[in-house]
């Protein structure tokens, strides 16, 4: 090689060294908090493809549990929030943090056009909040059903998947679990729960409750608009979910005090290391066992629905990515709006999709549908959407406690969900409290959070 030629190539590799150098100096990081714990991998592997398209961003991914979340709020309300961008705003962006969170009106957002629902209206639902759009949810709400380990039901000679149709057959079912569980000495409880007020008290109540033939939200959301008394017995559809959900805890197929239990580490943990066969469960449940156990085999099937429905969240703007208004003043806010808009792309939600089994709300013709492949999806939607457990509609629309939402007051408990709540269920399911006493606590919690809707 000639003089010249080593000159040359001398050159061009300190010009590369230089440009590289320059554009990781000029390299913008933005922070983004995973929408779950359990996703956090799967979600660094999508934005690395946004890292390559863009070099010159970093993203940096990081996660906070339930028992973060008090601190994290603290921080987001006083102006300081630890991210830039949060991929999930469930239990942080409420009536008294909102406005912490970016208009999307207010900035070039690039996927109005995409969506297959009334996006920008769907936060003023729930809060009657007019002109604000913190979250462009782009996906289906999540679902809850039954799971259980097949080989273990198969021990007990059991098929629910094939066999459940009614809540007769749920009752007989469980009848034969327990029988099966008393002489198993790996199976500690049939129907494993523990206490969240959310799930349980929110998830659970709905997608129960409307199996029954009068538990539609038609007749559910007449109690949160204050137009029927809770203490109301015989026209109150919750009292399905009560009655049926204590005859249950009275034959032994729920853990004893089970409001007692703490939901990780001893009702998940425990489902985990398969000390039950059977729990009722949304997507989480499924991720966080494969994630434990690759192995492991789990199925699903319907709660036995009498009215034809089965549940499904509805699509929330409260569960969904926001960028927090910070953000907009810090020198990386061009980076975190590219991020921002690029995770709402039809590339990326396509990628989200097929990481976590959410089913878009959402026009995907440029990229192609997504192929889900998610346990979840498999195993219980699209049987569902098969046929699979009968004629079943998704009923996807906003329960009651989401309508009345915008009008409860600042500061008060939850009328269902408090962890104040759980001693409560405690009286009702050991025979302490009458279903009509448990109404009368409803009645006076719904009373002190929504005095807006009391008739006067």
């Amino acid at each position: 090689m000639s003089k010249q030629r080593i000159i040359l190539s001398s050159l061009a590799c300190l010009m590369s060294l230089l440009l590289a150098s320059f554009v990781w100096a000029e390299q913008q990081v933005v922070t983004f908090v995973a929408t779950q714990p359990e996703y956090e991998g799967q979600e660094k592997q999508i934005w690395s493809v946004f890292e390559k398209q863009n070099p010159d961003i970093k993203i940096n991914v990081m996660s906070i549990n339930e028992s973060d979340t008090p601190a994290f709020i603290t921080r987001v309300v006083a102006g300081d929030p630890p991210a830039d961008i949060l991929g999930n705003t469930a239990g942080i962006m409420t009536k008294e943090t909102y406005q912490h969170f970016v208009n999307l009106l207010t900035v070039d957002f690039q996927w109005w056009d995409n969506y297959k629902y009334d996006v920008k209206h769907q936060y003023e639902k729930i809060t009657g909040i007019k002109d604000y759009v913190p979250t462009a949810n782009p996906f289906q709400g999540f679902k809850f059903s039954f799971i259980f380990y097949p080989e273990m039901m198969k021990k007990a000679g059991l098929d629910p998947k094939a066999t459940v149709r009614t809540l007769d057959d749920l009752r007989d079912l469980l009848a034969k679990l327990k029988a099966f569980a008393d002489q198993d000495p790996q199976v500690e409880y049939v129907w494993d729960i523990g206490w969240h007020g959310w799930v349980v008290m929110y998830a659970f109540l709905n997608s129960i409750t409307l199996t029954f033939p009068d538990g539609g939200y038609e007749n559910q959301i007449p109690l949160w608009m204050g137009e029927r008394k809770w203490t109301d017995v015989e026209n109150n559809p919750y009292r399905h979910f009560f009655e049926v959900m204590k005859e249950f805890y009275d034959k032994g197929y729920l853990p004893e005090k089970w409001w007692t239990r703490r939901w990780e580490e001893d009702f998940e943990a425990g489902f985990i290391a398969q000390k039950s066969i059977l729990t009722y469960h949304g997507p989480w449940m499924w991720d966080k066992v494969e994630a434990a156990n690759p192995d492991a085999e789990l199925d699903g099937f319907a709660f036995p629905s009498a009215s034809g429905k089965v549940w499904s969240y509805a699509i929330s703007p409260r569960d969904a990515t926001a960028m927090f208004a910070a953000s907009m003043k810090k020198p990386n806010k061009d980076a975190v709006l590219k991020a921002f808009n690029w995770w709402h792309s039809p590339e990326a939600v396509k990628m989200r999709a097929e990481a976590t089994g959410a089913t878009p709300a959402y026009d995907m013709s440029s990229v192609g549908e997504p192929e889900l492949t998610n346990s979840q999806y498999v195993q219980y939607i699209k049987p569902v959407n098969d046929g699979v457990f009968g004629k079943l509609e998704w009923e996807n629309g906003f329960a009651g406690q989401d309508l009345a939402a915008g009008f409860m007051k600042s500061g008060s408990p939850d009328v269902l969900t408090s962890d104040d709540m759980a001693e409560v269920y405690g009286k009702y399911f050991e025979g302490k409290m009458t279903l009509k006493e448990l109404m009368q606590v409803f009645q006076t919690r719904w009373e002190a959070a929504y005095p807006d809707l009391v008739k006067k």
